[in-house]
């Protein structure tokens, strides 16, 4: 979990990969992680919203297709914002973004923790987290910059 600095903020937005990713062959090595054990996981730190940038497709490959239904029965509030890996944001894609971003930026301040996921946790939960900075006022550049210290 690599959490978001923001200066003020009682609350905290983290990246993380896929909570139960299953991915035997990856560039970050084999990936064989319990659902249930993972969400579980994200309670116990206090998280109360997350937010899936994975396809259907990726939910399918990385046998998580139970996840809406996991982060459900354990409390947890869900959006999920279909991203394919490896694109920039559309414009579609921002007017389903922007009203979940504005409600984060309304929690996180005040306390809420919220976590945000790819598969493997860096690009598009790193680009979600750059709009995070962004709308809080960040310059671009800077925003990117500082997921990128934060990710590694």
């Amino acid at each position: 979990m690599s959490w978001i600095p923001v200066e003020g903020d009682d609350g905290q937005l983290g990246m993380t990969l896929c909570p139960g990713k299953y991915q035997p062959v990856a560039s970050t090595g084999s990936w064989d992680r319990q659902l249930d054990v993972d969400v579980q996981a994200l309670v116990d730190m206090g998280v109360s919203h997350l937010i899936s940038l994975i396809t259907e497709e990726d939910m399918q490959m990385l046998r998580v297709t139970d996840l809406p239904d996991e982060v459900a029965r354990q409390g947890l509030a869900w959006d999920h914002l279909p991203l394919p890996d490896t694109t920039a944001p559309t414009e579609a894609w921002m007017e389903q973004a922007t009203p979940v971003l504005s409600a984060i930026i309304a929690t996180v301040p005040k306390g809420a923790k919220v976590v945000v996921h790819c598969m493997g946790g860096l690009s598009r939960a790193g680009t979600f987290a750059s709009l995070y900075l962004w709308m809080r006022g960040k310059d671009m550049r800077e925003a990117i910059n500082t997921v990128r210290e934060i990710r590694g």
